[in-house]
């Protein structure tokens, strides 16, 4: 039997970097979310970048996040991500259109999220999740 998920603390330090192309397919990450997340490079490196996303995260999460991008070249928010072990972490997440030695594409760099904002995203992840399922 496998245990219940736990949430993975996130060192105030920690900065988990990733970039990944127009079409959201990972091309660069950095130590810090190797570390975290569990995942090897290889296992990142060539993947859509929601095999990170956890499946509590809305729907519209991604969706509404491309859109950002395409309009003003700028995403911020609290994103929950699963490990490669089933566990969790949130973290504060600002994505950047733009264009590398790799091409155009998006950088996304998270930071620890506070305990209250956790709890506010776990309600409104919630909240957002219920409304799809209607």
């Amino acid at each position: 039997m496998s245990e219940r998920s736990k949430m993975i603390a996130i060192d105030e330090k920690t900065m988990i970097v990733s970039e990944t192309d127009r079409e959201g397919i990972i091309r660069y990450v950095n130590d810090d979310l190797l570390e975290i997340s569990g995942f090897s490079e290889a296992e990142l490196i060539g993947q859509r970048d929601d095999v990170m996303l956890h499946s509590a995260a809305p729907k519209s999460l991604l969706s509404d996040m491309r859109r950002s991008l395409m309009e003003s070249g700028i995403w911020k928010g609290f994103v929950k991500n699963r490990t490669k072990n089933g566990d969790y972490y949130w973290v504060f997440a600002t994505v950047f259109a733009i264009d590398s030695v790799n091409g155009e594409g998006y950088l996304a760099v998270r930071t620890r999220a506070n305990d209250d904002e956790i709890a506010r995203y776990e309600s409104e992840y919630a909240q957002e999740r219920l409304k799809e399922t209607r």
